[in-house]
């Protein structure tokens, strides 16, 4: 724990508040609480939004890796938006690999004689829930 949480405050006056903010939190249910439901229910529409509009999840899917894809479309899902999630990992899926968790090609054997089947991505979706 920092001696001081800021340099121009007496240090004592910090401990004090961060045990007073430790106990508010320990109270709590959960950490990630901190938000109101609304206005995080709001910012998950706009951002769903965002990506329906035309050409937005194409651009942006490609360039996200697969655990950032997938943290995302999480988010999208628990904010009531799964098809807006499905959306943005097809558009990523597009220049994954055999090797990766989206791939949408055809089957195949990869260099390991092993099979390589596309992921269906209703099923991925709905487990990322």
């Amino acid at each position: 724990m920092p001696a001081s949480i800021h340099p121009d405050v007496d240090s004592e006056l910090n401990m004090r508040a961060f045990k007073r903010l430790s106990a508010v939190l320990s109270r709590r249910k959960s950490p990630r609480s901190f938000v109101p439901v609304d206005p995080l229910r709001h910012a998950i529409t706009d951002l769903a939004d965002m990506l329906e509009r035309q050409g937005v999840a194409e651009g942006i899917g490609v360039h996200l890796n697969c655990d950032e894809v997938d943290q995302i479309a999480r988010i999208l899902i628990l904010g009531g938006h799964p098809e807006t999630a499905a959306l943005l990992i097809e558009c990523h899926a597009v220049d994954d690999d055999q090797e990766e968790v989206h791939y949408q090609g055809p089957p195949d054997i990869n260099i390991d004689g092993e099979p390589v089947v596309p992921v269906s991505l209703a099923v991925y979706v709905a487990a990322l829930a």
